[in-house]
């Protein structure tokens, strides 16, 4: 059985809706806070201690297909270890298209981690 992108993805919104949340046409800053401010503090219980989103312009050299732009993020947080792991279990199952390229995690006072994610999040394809 070939399982369809339709079969794929949950049937409760249309198909352009679902898509354009995973890989928005253009690139839209304040959802991107949002997106990153919602995994962090609220589904992952974590204290967001910075977030810096850069577009680079274009694409880069290493085989993105023509017409694909990606944003840049680097996000810095403090958790406790369960907190970290629902964290990177929430970005391992997102419906966003994305890589991440760097994981830092160093143990602060009190049990407490910081956390230092460095990746790229995709858009455009028009």
């Amino acid at each position: 059985y070939t399982l369809s992108l339709h079969d794929a993805l949950p049937i409760c919104f249309p198909v352009t809706i679902r898509l354009n949340g995973m890989f928005p046409k253009q690139l839209d800053v304040e959802s991107v806070y949002y997106f990153f401010q919602q995994l962090v503090v609220v589904q992952s219980n974590m204290k967001l201690n910075s977030i810096t989103l850069s577009d680079p312009g274009g694409t880069d050299a290493e085989g993105i297909p023509a017409g694909l732009k990606y944003l840049v993020f680097n996000i810095n947080a403090t958790g406790s270890y369960s907190a970290i792991r629902s964290l990177i279990d929430i970005l391992e199952n997102n419906g966003r298209i994305m890589d991440i390229g760097s994981v830092g995690i160093t143990e602060n006072a009190q049990n407490q981690f910081s956390l230092t994610l460095i990746g790229k999040m995709y858009y455009g394809a028009q």
